[in-house]
Order: C-alpha cells, then sequence, then structure tokens
C-alpha cells in the first residue's frame, strides 16, 4: 500500500474518533457547548477539520503535516476536557481515552503504520 493511503486511512480513522469524542463528551459527561466545554469542541472541531483535510489531499507531505499538527492540538484538547470538570483518574475517562486514541492513530500514521483492510476499503 502506498504511503498516502496510510495517511488517508488515519485520518479516516481520527475523523470516525473525533465524533465518537464529541458523542461521549456530550452523552455520557453531559459537557456543555459553554466555559471549557466550548473551547473543547473547538479543539475537536479543528481536530475533525485536519482529519478531513488530510483524508482529502493527494498530497503526501501535507497529510502527515495534518497529523502532526493534529498530535500538537491533543494536549490542549486534554486541558479542556479536564477544565470542564473531567479526571483524568484511573487511565481517565472516556474522553480521555477517546483523544489517546486519536494520538495513537495520528502516531502510527506518522510512522507508517499499515492500515490493511481499512486503507483497501477507501473510496475517495
Amino acid at each position: 500500500m502506498d504511503r498516502l493511503k496510510q495517511l488517508q486511512a488515519a485520518h479516516v480513522r481520527i475523523a470516525a474518533e473525533v465524533k465518537a469524542t464529541r458523542g461521549v463528551a456530550e452523552g455520557d459527561y453531559g459537557i456543555r457547548h459553554e466555559g471549557a466545554g466550548a473551547f473543547l469542541y473547538m479543539k475537536l472541531d479543528l481536530i475533525g477539520r485536519l482529519a478531513a483535510l488530510g483524508r482529502e489531499t493527494a498530497d503526501e507531505r501535507e497529510a502527515g503535516n495534518c497529523l502532526q499538527i493534529i498530535i500538537e492540538e491533543l494536549p490542549l484538547a486534554v486541558a479542556y476536557a479536564e477544565k470542564a470538570g473531567l479526571k483524568p483518574d484511573f487511565g481517565g475517562s472516556g474522553v480521555h481515552i477517546k483523544l489517546d486514541m486519536i494520538r495513537g492513530y495520528a502516531a502510527e500514521g506518522i510512522d507508517g503504520q499499515d492500515y490493511g483492510e481499512i486503507a483497501s476499503g477507501l473510496r475517495f
């Protein structure tokens, strides 16, 4: 599989996790779109847009740069989640876990991991 497809596969997985993270934050924890919660959702929107850009680009370097920026934005998303009242105790909240999964997908994409089935099923 070529490198661009690997990067795009990482972006597809990140976009799905961003959506799931929003659902967990809103549904399970009741985080509102105000105060620190608004900043958390702002970061999730940014990460989601970067994932969409990385998925749609035909430039391998741009897709990799999007993953790097996502990794740089994640600590801020975690900080905003904690300011909104979520605690990182005992492995973290569901939001912490989802954000860590996003970090893992981005890091694996940068490292060139093969997503196999996911990447082979992509339709662009």
